[in-house]
């Protein structure tokens, strides 16, 4: 149902929320914000899925590309402090998030540098 919605807006996905309205992952995979050098996602012990990409991304990949990691909880205020947003599964990888509803992500030096780190991994 968020999916179909979010489609019928003009959005490719949707972001999932918990009772409190926190943020918890979008119906395609782990959620990801990119804040300075910090990369926070959302924690899962009340909600969402401990996803394999992304525990690579908090257990080795974020470091290894020099940034910081907060698990915390997320909600729409954060977008404006976060210069990029990301969703990751096990399937599509990294998939970049261009926008939430009228705010627009200009960057993606974190996602894009994740995402070639993954595939680099699945060549070995």
């Amino acid at each position: 149902m968020a999916l179909e919605e979010a489609r019928a807006r003009g959005f490719a996905d949707a972001i999932m929320c918990d009772s409190s309205g926190s943020w918890v992952s979008t119906t395609s995979g782990n959620l990801f914000l990119r804040i300075g050098d910090c990369l926070i996602t959302p924690p899962v012990n009340e909600a969402g899925i401990a996803g394999t990409r992304r525990q690579a991304i908090l257990d080795h990949w974020a470091h290894f590309l020099g940034y910081q990691v907060k698990v915390r909880k997320l909600t729409a205020e954060h977008i404006v402090s976060a210069q990029e947003a990301w969703s990751c599964n096990s399937v599509r990888g990294i998939c970049r998030i261009a926008a939430v509803d009228n705010y627009t992500f200009t960057e993606a030096t974190a996602s894009e540098a994740l995402s070639t780190c993954i595939h680099q991994e699945g060549a070995l």
